[in-house]
């Protein structure tokens, strides 16, 4: 990316959607996705949606290689190195790497504080001798759980799907043909938006409603993209039910800066499950909505804006 794009901050995107125009357009958006929403849901419980398979390891790696392909189209990208995918085994990899880290850990404080009122040293250098394995174990299994948990200290993951932009990884749970493939889409929206060089997410200056509402504008063209291909609507679940709670909080936010009362008919109370932050929900409701005026080709013109050389 060259330079600061300050059109796309979060500050600025927040101040995009602040109008009676985006309002209206915003409750004719989400009662377009609630009815939607609702539609897919009953067919959900009734079982009538299939969504698939789980894809072998070997068989994902295939289907990402064709989800690339068509972001990259969709985004008018090229050149963009692949990252590595896996799938993660979130229960058993948590409860191992945490276990791991413990077991050092406490093994390393239990033999320091059984060492530290047994032993009568009689010198600190000897009293540290004795104790430097312990405080090695200590600083390790310490050391070991920070670096497996590099967002910081957590005991999940922050979503079912990740993109870690250090490694370059996309990270996704064995999960079923039609949830998989357009979430692993967004991710590795994310990592085109870390090549391009947008790495700032979070404050006024950030652009975290800029990545969520462009990865979210892709996966949603991929949802539907697959859904028309293989004629299926099981595709689209997932994203329509994110963007139902998004516009839906973003709706309730924009009601509360500019005085009116939100309809109860487009006000959800309940919160969509996982670490989905305002980030999710005022960039999926801007973009969809530029979306919707402007039509699809407004996320290449975004991406083209990004390696656009500076004027002056």
């Amino acid at each position: 990316m060259h330079g600061i794009h300050h059109e796309f901050t979060n500050r600025e995107l927040l101040k995009g959607l602040q109008s009676e125009e985006q309002l209206r357009g915003l409750e004719e958006l989400l009662d377009f996705e609630i009815d939607r929403f609702s539609r897919l849901e009953l067919f959900k419980g009734k079982r009538r949606l299939d969504f698939g398979s789980v894809p072998g390891k070997v068989e994902f790696a295939s289907l990402f290689d064709e989800v690339r392909s068509e972001v990259d189209v969709f985004m008018g990208v090229s050149g963009i190195q692949a990252p590595n995918v896996n799938y993660y085994n979130k229960v058993p990899g948590q409860v191992f790497h945490n276990a791991v880290a413990a077991s050092l850990f406490l093994t390393g404080l239990y033999d320091y504080a059984l060492k530290l009122v047994l032993l009568n040293s009689d010198s600190l250098d000897s009293f540290l001798s004795r104790q430097f394995v312990n405080v090695m174990m200590m600083a390790t299994g310490f050391f070991y759980f920070y670096k497996y948990h590099s967002r910081g200290f957590y005991w999940q993951p922050p979503a079912d799907y990740t993109y870690s932009p250090r490694f370059e990884v996309v990270n996704a749970p064995k999960d079923r043909r039609a949830n998989l493939l357009p979430l692993a889409g967004h991710e590795y929206t994310h990592h085109v938006q870390k090549k391009l060089g947008l790495v700032s997410y979070e404050g006024n200056e950030g652009m975290g409603a800029f990545m969520e509402g462009t990865a979210i504008g892709v996966q949603r063209h991929l949802s539907e993209w697959y859904a028309e291909k293989h004629g299926n609507e099981s595709y689209l679940y997932i994203v329509v039910k994110e963007s139902t709670y998004n516009l839906s909080r973003a709706y309730n936010w924009l009601c509360q800066a500019l005085g009116r009362e939100p309809k109860k008919s487009l006000s959800l109370t309940d919160e969509l499950p996982g670490r989905r932050t305002e980030y999710h929900a005022f960039g999926d409701s801007f973009f969809y909505l530029l979306e919707k005026r402007r039509g699809k080709g407004v996320y290449a013109e975004m991406f083209a804006s990004l390696t656009a050389p500076d004027q002056g």
